[in-house]
């Protein structure tokens, strides 16, 4: 009898606290956002959306065809998707939501003034990858056609995976940039995104890594600055390098895995990092004849060939990030506050400078292989 009781009163309540069916919306009743951009303009906010179009989808075609793009101002981001709901009549639904991008000169003035509201709000997704319009503002991007047909978010979020094949591309979403902008040691990034021509015909396509100092965009490193950056922090694990060779010609290999480490310490009160590499490499392209015949002193000379060119890519990148941005993407505070916490605790409030005064060491061992059928062989 007092199972039956207790039954009938949590049925009771499930109705209490149930929502009536007319305060559900429907999915019709709602914009279907698959890609968000940001810019700041003039001081208001203006966001730039992806909306799948339910009407154009239900009449057949093409995936992009199905997606509409809206725009609204507001004086903070939630006050522009309010603009477009005011426009739309339907409240946006963020949780199909796919790509953020971010304009340039929006990021320039403090991402902070943007993220807030893509990590607070209930239906955002953290994990959504995340962007700078290089040269650009996102509206641009989100508003660009190739070939007649528009760049869907669905396209963009696929450029977000290339770094997975081509180890020139860091990995970048909204959770990874809010907690390096929490981390006192670290500084933050995102991948740039770039597109040639106009809105009317042009072409999207990754162009480095948006490099923040604080919150702030304050520069780009290259592609192969970004497969630097990649290898010195053991995250690289497949892309090309092409490396001329003394008596060959051009050389490409490709990478198949490596790893990393960072040994943080101090010498005449300076932070000193020491940074070592090793990259497994394939050989698969020599630029000379095909009869020629090479032996293995030859594999040596090209082993020595590519660990030089790493090691000239890892210094290019460690300049920029360290004398020019004065940028701890590296994380090597982090390093040196696990190694040496007393040190620098002392040196937390002037980290900026003291870390643009480090001392990088790097060394680079490679191993090459022979990879494919031998035409030629070694």
């Amino acid at each position: 009898m007092r199972a039956k009781a207790c039954f009938l009163l949590f049925c009771f309540m499930l109705l209490l606290f149930t929502p009536g069916c007319s305060q559900v919306n429907q999915l019709n009743e709602r914009l279907i956002v698959n890609g968000i951009g940001v810019d700041i303009e003039d001081g208001a906010y203006v966001v730039t959306m992806h909306v799948f179009d339910a009407q154009r989808a239900s009449a057949g075609g093409e995936e992009s065809q199905d997606i509409v793009v809206v725009t609204g101002r507001g004086r903070s981001v939630i006050d522009a998707f309010n603009a477009i709901t005011l426009q739309s009549g339907k409240e946006p639904l963020l949780s199909q939501n796919l790509v953020l991008i971010v304009g340039e000169d929006t990021a320039k003035s403090g991402m902070n003034n943007v993220i807030d509201f893509f990590i607070r709000y209930y239906e955002t997704r953290p994990t959504v990858e995340l962007f700078v319009a290089k040269e650009r503002t996102a509206r641009e991007v989100m508003n660009c056609n190739s070939d007649g047909r528009l760049i869907s978010a669905k396209d963009i979020e696929n450029l977000a995976d290339s770094g997975e094949i081509n180890a020139e591309q860091v990995h970048s979403d909204v959770l990874t940039l809010v907690n390096r902008l929490q981390d006192e040691s670290s500084d933050g990034f995102m991948i740039a995104l770039t597109m040639s021509g106009n809105e009317e015909e042009g072409i999207v396509y990754v162009d480095g890594t948006g490099v923040l100092k604080g919150d702030r965009l304050v520069g780009y490193l290259t592609l192969e600055e970004t497969q630097g950056y990649l290898l010195m922090t053991g995250e690289a694990r497949s892309g090309t390098l092409v490396v001329p060779v003394e008596g060959v010609g051009n050389v490409s290999f490709s990478l198949i895995g490596g790893d990393s480490s960072i040994d943080a310490k101090v010498e005449n009160d300076l932070p000193v990092f020491d940074v070592s590499i090793r990259a497994d490499l394939d050989l698969y392209e020599i630029d000379g004849n095909i009869h020629q015949k090479y032996g293995l002193d030859m594999v040596e000379k090209m082993e020595e060939a590519a660990n030089q060119a790493i090691y000239d890519r890892c210094v290019q990148t460690t300049e920029k990030l360290l004398r020019e941005y004065q940028s701890d993407i590296f994380r090597f505070g982090r390093r040196m506050l696990q190694s040496q916490p007393e040190y620098f605790k002392s040196r937390v409030q002037e980290w900026t400078s003291v870390y643009a005064q480090s001392t990088v060491n790097i060394t680079v061992e490679s191993d090459v292989r022979q990879e494919g059928q031998e035409i030629n062989p070694l």
